[in-house]
């Protein structure tokens, strides 16, 4: 998988070109080498240099095909990942991919939004995650799990009958009232003569 996508670095003042930085695997090594003969390591930066105007782009085509060569690998490792640890929840559905369908909540939103390769699909109104990606989800799913716990209409129901015998609803309530009425509260130091 790669780590970042490549930039442009200058080596020197009248050098173009861009710098690629992936993940350490042999074989994706010469075939990066095999596809950017001229491409330099640096030591101190820890990066590829490939000289070039077009570098960054040829750069960022060549990371996009190795993504789809790792794919099918990753997925497979996520496949068996799953069948190793399952997460079992009302939340989660498997098909080709995991499916997630939950209440709206903010937290499962941003959580879902962290991991890699999640889309949305409106079309099954659900969060669609390959398997590429279970180990981040596995890691993220307590939490997930936990705010669409929180976010279901049956205990929204709920917090608001148990808030309904507090004071400070009962307050809100009085509050409420006077507005309707077209009374509003005023403070004594701003009193009409």
């Amino acid at each position: 998988m790669t780590e970042s996508n490549a930039r442009p670095a200058p080596q020197k003042k009248d050098a173009r070109g861009a710098e690629a930085r992936f993940s350490f695997d042999r074989m994706a090594i010469e075939r990066f080498q095999q596809t950017f003969p001229r491409a330099r390591w640096s030591d101190e930066r820890s990066n590829w240099f490939v000289p070039g105007k077009t570098a960054a782009r040829r750069i960022d085509r060549w990371l996009a095909q190795e993504a789809a060569l790792r794919a099918p690998h990753d997925d497979s490792k996520g496949r068996d990942a799953f069948a190793f640890d399952p997460i079992s929840s009302q939340y989660l559905e498997i098909a080709d991919d995991l499916r997630i369908r939950t209440s709206y909540s903010r937290t499962v939103l941003e959580e879902l939004r962290a991991v890699p390769w999640a889309s949305w699909d409106d079309e099954l109104r659900a969060w669609r995650i390959p398997f590429r990606s279970y180990e981040e989800l596995r890691r993220r799913w307590p939490s997930i799990e936990k705010a669409a716990q929180h976010a279901e209409p049956e205990e929204r129901k709920r917090r608001r009958a148990a808030a309904r015998n507090t004071e400070a609803y009962k307050a809100a309530q009085k509050r409420a009232a006077e507005r309707r009425r077209h009374r509003y509260v005023r403070r004594s130091e701003k009193l009409t003569p």
